[in-house]
Parts: structure tokens; C-alpha cells; sequence
């Protein structure tokens, strides 16, 4: 492929990932969970991340394990994380 054209799909899959879309999907997908402009920074730099044109420059999946992002998926504060829970739970899970 050419650098263009990896260019060029990078770009369009940033344009799906821009932040509005991308809170709206998340109130959709999670109603019920309090979403701060905080975690949606994470999110979306943890997902850039892995988007980079140059493979060098990508998170690789041993780091990415490791993004404040992701957290533990355990006891946070006293309480089970409500991003854990599932509130929309696919079919599929």
C-alpha cells in the first residue's frame, strides 16, 4: 500500500474517532456510567495510540496492558468499576 493511501485510511479512521462521536457512542453504549472528559482523554489516546501511520511509533500490546486507561478492572475507591459491569451487555459476551 502506499504511504498515501496508508495515509489516507489512517485519516478516515481518525475522522470516526473524533471526540464528539465518540462520547456520544460511549453515553449509548454505557447510560447508566458517569463518563469525566478525563476518561474520555484516556480512551481516545489509548486507542490513538495503536492507530499510528508509522508501526515504529504504535503502543505495542505489552505497553498498551499497562495504559492507565485500562486500570486493573478490579476494586476502585471501594467499588467495582461500572465500566466492568457491562450495563449493554453484548449478545456475544
Amino acid at each position: 500500500m502506499a504511504e498515501k493511501e496508508r495515509h489516507d485510511s489512517h485519516m478516515h479512521i481518525i475522522a470516526h474517532l473524533k471526540e464528539k462521536e465518540f462520547i456520544e457512542k460511549l453515553h449509548t453504549a454505557l447510560p447508566a456510567v458517569e463518563i469525566l472528559n478525563d476518561d474520555i482523554q484516556l480512551a481516545l489516546d489509548f486507542i490513538h495510540s495503536f492507530l499510528r501511520t508509522d508501526p515504529s511509533a504504535r503502543m505495542t500490546a505489552e505497553v498498551g496492558m499497562e495504559h492507565s486507561f485500562l486500570g486493573s478492572g478490579e476494586i476502585a475507591n471501594g467499588e467495582e468499576d461500572p465500566l466492568w459491569k457491562f450495563p449493554n451487555k453484548p449478545n456475544y459476551l
